[in-house]
Formats: structure tokens, sequence, C-alpha cells
């Protein structure tokens, strides 16, 4: 399991950066398009190498913050 920011771009409101969890990033991008489905994503870089192997968690969204 991984973990990667995935920053949500709304247009005109303000971006808002969630955090993820799930097997891939690929999968983390669909994760974060199901709760935003007309929303740009990108994955945030630079990844975080000490928060990017989360062994034992569960797949979701962890966190959100505004940027």
């Amino acid at each position: 399991m991984i973990r990667v920011g995935i920053e949500v771009d709304r247009g005109a409101a303000p971006s808002t950066t969630l955090f993820v969890r799930a097997g891939s990033i690929q999968r983390a991008l669909e994760v974060a398009g199901a709760q935003h489905p007309d929303c740009s994503l990108n994955v945030a870089f630079p990844l975080d190498p000490d928060a990017f192997f989360v062994p034992d968690a569960p797949e979701g969204v962890e966190s959100k913050t505004a940027a």
C-alpha cells in the first residue's frame, strides 16, 4: 500500500490536496476521482519517501488540506 498526495483542482475554487492510500498511484487517482468526478486531478510532487509506503493500511482518503 502507498500514500500519495492528489491535488484536486475545481477551477475557480481553491485547490485541495487529498492524501490517498491505495495499491498504486493509478488506483489513488481512481479513488480521488470517485469523490471528485468533475475535477482535474494531479499527483502532488515531490513524493515523500518517508510516508510513501504504508504497511497494513486500508485503501481510502486519509486527509484533506487546502492549498
